[in-house]
């Protein structure tokens, strides 16, 4: 009989619902098949059992008639009886007992007896072969059922229409339908899962059939997992999860003022795979904001680790009125979606039966929208668009240089879906321990975490910037950087002396290079130690310095976070100083762990969450800064990267921090490899946890310090290392690229990754780091970085110099033209920051950014576009002088010339790429503020500004230009700055002073207008006096800046009307 469960009322479109739970035995379907009639016929089984049925007398007919009065007259009884009954066959190679039953809700089952069971001492050999042949019908139709039943069920799921999850828990009853879908599907036959449902259930260890059936899970000897130079390549597992695996359960739901909460309670027939499972969670479901869902899983009876920084916000104390998505659960086995309201698209399913959370290995898989995803850093990937075709992407934060598919310098688990549709969303995993994620062809996605907790942000956009904008208020909009970092960068490790600095630098100064920032990496210390100055070989630093001072330019100098532990006691303050305060990372036994680096000896790292750090970190700038006065800081090698394994003692053996039970797919295949211990100890927790923050906590304590050493200025801080949320602390260059085509080629798709990651002010080393660059690739090379947000040339020691004036005249020259193109957009750049720091935009982005409904641009990553009005196809092979480019829908125009090149887009041409010039093009309805260049940013501030009006079909277009000092910390919370916003529409070009408080800004130069589908004949200004103007070839020109004169200022109010 059943059992009615009666639970709490919830409401429901208003109204007041029971939320019931019914529960029916298996053995009593019938009474109860009228109630659940509509499932039923749904399934209809019934057509499956006819359909053996004639099968097998299609078989028995054929059998009578080749071999007369052979088979077991019992045969048809236990086929046809009312009773469920046994055939039992033995043959030497088919072994198994068949159950079949006559009502529609359970069909058959395959079980396979003992031995000790069988006894057919009176059958024949040709009884036993068609009694196979019966069986292989059995199963092959069971087979098909499983299939169909699988597929079914799938389709169930997905379309369901859009219901929160109140309205799920409602349809949550136990039928004998739901019994038998159970069944069927807890014992489905392993073989007919589809490739696509296949998830990896033995990703470690002994991958044999023993180890998976240990697991419950299913063996299929077909897969395409490889080892290749002992490493595996991820591919079609062999293992994995059947239908309906064993997880969790949620239980006591209930709705919270801003969502829905519950426990998980771990399933009593899960499998104990790991050490130390935990059998009660608690689920948090928490609805932000209109467009962010937060979901988080952790222990229900302790606390476990949880990322300290970023602070994020708290939760809301209600839920919002409206949102753009729908949250379902399914309650056993637990899975959840998340769906959009709009469409009605699933964009999240974690219906994949892989769900475990043990104590050191936590795991969670969930269907994907599309296989369009992007993010997942930081990593080197051949593509910008990630292949689903089991990828791999480990987060650990790694000193090693930059190879396909190996975690590096950052951890960012966030990736970025663009929808079938053209909409976009963005997933969030908020963990910093070690982690494996993988991408497969279904298309899906699996998480593999040693610890902390399931932290889920989901952002529904629905626009790619609003994924970002909506990611970025969540962790902190980035810091805009001061003026002068806009302008080009020179450095190398290599430069020897103070002297070969200071001529490199007045080379390129005599070259007419355009530079803003000299630097000097590790040689300008003593002994490669934090904090000192080589003496000998850069005596007279501090008069260099003030030498570059005086040219307009700054001055940057690279750290390290390791200080020495080898000197004589007393002679190495930084070290002394951190002794004194305690401010030293520490090892299981509680005393300073030593690790090596540059300096050869042992070393100590200094605890960057600790209380006291602020005070010993502004200590060791401020005294540094009397010898040397530099404008910003290089922060690198901060992963913590270390040249010995764990400590320079080793570390403990026998903790499960140091060997995990699982292991993701780490550098050297351990987790202290080239950084420190696991068991060591910050004041904030363990090493094992705090790794991969290790960049963000030393990036938060210099950007700190030096706001104290340069009060309310801008810090330039940049750091190798990076987290997500590191953009409010810091810039971010991409690390160690070599001086290849192909490093060039990725470093498109880091940088617009690092956009996606709120870390817009990044860059790659220009030329590359490693190996000697020739001189068409350093030339391409500044083509392209001339374009970063962050532009630096830099190289490492022994290789050929390559900064612009080491090449031949033509290709300096050519070198030079590209970086003034640079210095003439920085007032776009400026505006662009600006956006990135109010509104959370991206500064560079891909081409779908804009154009998300055009699919063709989803693969795009030889081209980007800055801000939406600007793209750049650069070169990015050899021996290359014409390209194909994507224009994508709309009019296009040639930046240095202004003509048009293309009325209506969503075409690929061919252009011209001679070596001394780089494609950049205009898009139609933007406006373009831009400078006269000069060789530093400060003295191309001082000219007027200009505007490139680019009009539409409609004739319309808009811009807007930002203004301020250039150095404020606060000019945003002040609001001590100028924001003028333009808009041409019916022939008439006007100006909005959006803000005012800043006065010192440029003056108006000139209008120019593109795209005029009429002869202009006359230009009014405000409505009355005609002015001067020059019309050629569909473009007007007006100087404003001579009409107005001295009056003439960017942030005035203005209406000027074409006739």
């Amino acid at each position: 009989m059943g059992v009615l469960i009666k639970t709490h009322p919830i409401d429901v479109d208003g109204v007041d619902r029971d939320t019931t739970l019914l529960i029916i035995p298996q053995d009593d379907p019938p009474k109860y098949e009228a109630e659940m009639e509509p499932r039923l016929k749904k399934r209809n089984r019934s057509c499956c059992v006819l359909t053996v049925i004639l099968c097998l007398l299609t078989i028995l007919t054929v059998h009578f008639l080749i071999l007369p009065n052979s088979y077991p007259s019992t045969l048809f009884s236990n086929l046809f009886s009312d009773t469920p009954s046994e055939l039992d066959v033995q043959s030497p190679s088919i072994f198994v007992s068949v159950q079949v039953v006559n009502y529609e809700t359970n069909i058959l089952s395959v079980d396979s007896p003992d031995d000790s069971e069988v006894d057919h001492p009176d059958r024949s050999s040709e009884d036993v072969l068609v009694e196979a042949l019966l069986l292989a019908m059995l199963q092959e139709a069971k087979e098909s059922f499983d299939a169909e039943e699988a597929k079914e069920k799938r389709k169930e799921v997905e379309s369901k229409g859009s219901r929160n999850i109140k309205d799920d828990v409602d349809d949550d009853i136990l039928t004998p339908e739901d019994n038998d879908a159970a069944e069927v599907e807890s014992n489905a036959v392993c073989s007919t899962m589809a490739d696509d449902d296949r998830f990896d259930c033995l990703p470690q260890g002994d991958i044999s059939e023993a180890s998976c059936m240990a697991r419950g899970c299913c063996w299929n000897q077909r897969s395409s997992v490889q080892m290749v130079n002992g490493t595996v390549k991820l591919g079609l597992p062999a293992c994995f999860y059947p239908y309906k695996y064993p997880t969790y359960r949620l239980e006591n739901y209930k709705e919270t003022a801003n969502g829905f909460e519950g426990t998980l309670q771990r399933s009593k027939d899960a499998k104990d795979i790991y050490p130390n499972p935990i059998n009660s969670l608690r689920l948090q479901v928490i609805f932000d904001t209109a467009q962010r869902l937060h979901v988080k899983i952790t222990d229900a009876t302790k606390d476990r680790y949880e990322v300290p920084l970023p602070v994020l916000p708290g939760a809301p104390f209600s839920k919002p009125d409206t949102t753009l998505y729908d949250f379902v659960v399914t309650k056993e086995p637990f899975s959840f979606q998340v769906k959009r309201k709009s469409t009605g698209g699933v964009l999240v399913d974690t219906a994949t039966n892989t769900f475990a959370f043990y104590d050191q290995f936590i795991q969670i898989s969930s269907l994907l929208p599309s296989k369009y995803i992007y993010g997942l850093g930081e990593h080197t990937d051949a593509h910008f668009l990630h292949s689903v075709n089991w990828k791999q992407f480990t987060m650990w934060t790694t000193d090693i240089y930059p190879n396909l598919e190996t975690p590096l310098y950052g951890v960012h688990p966030f990736y970025f879906s663009m929808e079938e549709d053209g909409d976009a969303n963005g997933v969030l995993l908020f963990n910093s321990n070690a982690m494996d994620v993988i991408l497969q062809p279904t298309p899906a996605i699996t998480y593999r975490t040693i610890g902390g907790v399931l932290d889920f942000y989901f952002f529904l956009g629905p626009s790619p910037q609003d994924v970002t904008s909506q990611y970025m208020e969540l962790l902190g909009k980035p810091q805009m950087p001061p003026y002068w970092a806009l302008g080009y960068h020179l450095c190398r490790w290599g430069y020897g002396s103070v002297e070969n600095t200071r001529k490199v630098m007045e080379r390129n100064l005599a070259a007419g290079i355009p530079l803003d920032a000299q630097w000097n990496d590790i040689d300008y210390m003593d002994k490669n130690k934090d904090f000192t100055i080589d003496g000998s070989k850069f005596n007279g630093i501090t008069e260099f310095v003030n030498e570059v001072h005086a040219k307009g330019l700054r001055y940057v100098v690279i750290v390290d976070p390791g200080i020495s532990s080898a000197e004589a006691p007393g002679s190495y303050q930084a070290y002394t100083d951190g002794l004194a305060m305690n401010v030293f990372v520490q090892n299981a036994s509680d005393q300073v762990i030593e690790g090596r680096v540059w300096t050869g000896n042992p070393q100590a790292y200094p605890d960057f969450t600790h209380p006291n750090i602020s005070q010993y970190w502004l200590k060791q700038i401020t005294d540094f800064r009397k010898v040397v006065p530099v404008d910003g800081l290089w922060i690198d090698m901060n992963e913590p990267s270390n040249f010995v394994d764990g400590s320079m003692v080793g570390c403990p053996k026998d903790s499960s921090l140091e060997n995990p039970p699982y292991l993701p797919n780490i550098a050297g295949k351990t987790l202290n490899t080239r950084t420190l211990c696991m068991t060591a100890k910050h004041h904030a927790g363990l090493h094992y946890n705090l790794h991969s923050t290790y960049g963000i906590y030393q990036a938060k304590a210099t950007q700190a310090a030096l706001l104290q050493v340069f009060p309310n200025k801008r810090p330039f801080v940049v750091s190798r290392s990076t987290f997500v949320g590191q953009g409010q602390y810091s810039a971010h260059w991409t690390g160690d690229e070599s001086s290849s085509w192909s490093d060039l080629q990725t470093s498109i798709g880091d940088i617009l990754n690092f956009n996606m990651f709120g870390i817009p002010f990044v860059g790659a080393d220009i030329c590359g780091f490693g190996d000697n660059a020739t001189e068409e690739l350093c030339l391409r090379w500044h083509q392209l970085g001339a374009f970063y947000p962050f532009s630096r040339n830099h190289n490492a020691v022994s290789n050929r110099d390559q900064d612009p004036a080491a090449w031949s005249p033509a290709a300096t020259e050519a070198i030079r033209t590209v970086l003034l193109t640079r210095y003439s957009l920085l007032p776009y750049y400026s505006t662009l920051l600006f956006r990135a720091s109010i509104s959370g935009h991206t500064v560079v982005r891909p081409l779908f950014f804009e154009f998300a409904h055009d699919k063709r641009t989803y693969s795009i990553d030889a081209q980007f576009l800055i801000g939406s009005s600007v793209m750049l196809s650069p070169v990015t092979t050899p021996n290359t002088t014409k390209i194909l480019a994507y224009l994508p829908e709309g009019r296009w125009f040639d930046f240095y010339s202004l003509k048009k090149i293309s009325d209506k887009g969503g075409e690929w041409i061919e252009l011209d790429a001679p070596l001394d010039k780089v494609n950049v093009h205009l898009r139609e309805g933007g406006i373009v503020p831009m400078q006269k260049p000069e060789v530093t940013t400060g003295k191309t501030r001082q000219n007027p500004i200009d505007l490139v009006v680019m009009l539409d079909k409609t004739g319309k277009a808009c811009g807007e230009v930002y203004w301020d000092d250039g150095e404020q910390m606060d000019v945003l919370q002040k609001g001590d700055f100028s924001l003028v916003q333009f808009e041409m529409k019916n022939g008439k070009l006007k100006s909005t002073v959006v803000n005012d408080k800043y006065k010192d800004v440029p003056a108006m130069g000139s209008v120019r207008v593109v795209g005029l589908e009429r002869t202009v004949k006359k230009v009014v200004w405000n409505g009355g006096e005609e002015v001067d103007f020059v019309f050629n070839d569909h473009t007007v020109m007006v100087k404003v800046g001579e009409m107005l004169g001295k009056e003439s200022t960017v942030a005035m109010e203005f209406e000027m009307e074409f006739f």
